[in-house]
């Protein structure tokens, strides 16, 4: 029996071993994605949302504030119920 045969199995199994783990893992991944949407849309909806300030402190983030604030509008929380403040730390690129 040569080295190549003896060396065969392990290098089989240590290629397939860590495929089939992460087939596991993604399946379970998987199974609570849906688990935790069911359980998301069995809750209660509140009367009334709570009032929020989000709070964004920026500096120098000229290229990339827009987007921020952009993702924070485009949040699903009830626009009357939340305030962002944009607090500018002396940028001295374009964030103002």
């Amino acid at each position: 029996m040569s080295t190549i045969d003896t060396l065969f199995p392990f290098g089989f199994l240590g290629i397939w071993i860590p495929q089939a783990f992460w087939a596991v893992l993604s399946f379970a991944a998987w199974r609570y994605s849906i688990a935790s949407r069911r359980e998301l849309a069995s809750l209660p909806q509140p009367k009334e949302w709570p009032m929020l300030s989000v709070l964004i402190p920026a500096y120098n983030e000229g290229l990339v504030i827009e987007d921020t604030l952009r993702a924070m509008a485009a949040q699903d929380y009830p626009a009357h119920r939340y305030e962002v403040v944009l607090i500018n730390d002396g940028s001295k690129d374009d964030t103002l």
